[in-house]
């Protein structure tokens, strides 16, 4: 234990019994922590939520921490992994939310001849996907169609269009981007679950 350092002190006060200094420890260091988190992470509520996360996982772990060394060094060290998991975690949901996507607007292509009221109530998806696709313009449309009705890949799109393959592809990304947030927004300011 160092004298010079308050706030290993007060680790050593939280590993002798002494909850009530754990809010010492939090109140030296949240400051900093919460500045380090909210540069790495900027959204305020996802910074608030690792930062909490990591002062949990301190509380539960205090016994890893070596005294003498940083604290705030080792909270920070904490946090990056927390934020790293975090952006995994989010890109995964956001390839998983294509991968789905992708599908849904394929099964809604092939289901095109069925009139609206005869969609299951359930599927209230479909019925916005189709606002939505009515609201794209003609080219992307026809786009949309020819890949997902017609069930043409990229490659056979391209010779059609005498385009690339991979400017077709980014041409597909971005309206189903462009369908994806739609679809959301209109789910959203209509009350839809999704």
């Amino acid at each position: 234990m160092s004298e010079d350092n308050p706030v290993d002190a007060d680790i050593e006060r939280v590993r002798q019994g002494d909850l009530n200094a754990y809010t010492e420890v939090v109140r030296a260091t949240q400051d900093r922590l919460r500045a380090y988190v909210l540069w790495a992470c900027p959204d305020p509520d996802v910074a608030e939520d690792i930062a909490q996360d990591v002062y949990l996982y301190a509380w539960r772990n205090m016994d890893k921490y070596e005294t003498g060394t940083n604290f705030l060094a080792w909270l920070k060290k904490v946090a990056h992994f927390r934020i790293l998991n975090r952006a995994k975690s989010s890109a995964a949901q956001a390839q998983r939310e294509r991968r789905y996507f992708d599908e849904f607007l394929f099964d809604i292509a092939a289901q095109t001849d069925l009139p609206l009221d005869a969609v299951d109530p359930l599927d209230s998806r479909m019925v916005i996907l189709r606002k939505c696709l009515q609201k794209l313009p003609a080219k992307s449309l026809e786009l949309i169609q020819q890949r997902y009705e017609k069930n043409l890949d990229a490659e056979r799109l391209a010779k059609l269009l005498n385009k690339s393959a991979a400017t077709i592809r980014v041409t597909l990304l971005r309206i189903r981007e462009q369908l994806r947030r739609c679809v959301k927004t209109t789910t959203a300011t209509e009350g839809v679950l999704s």
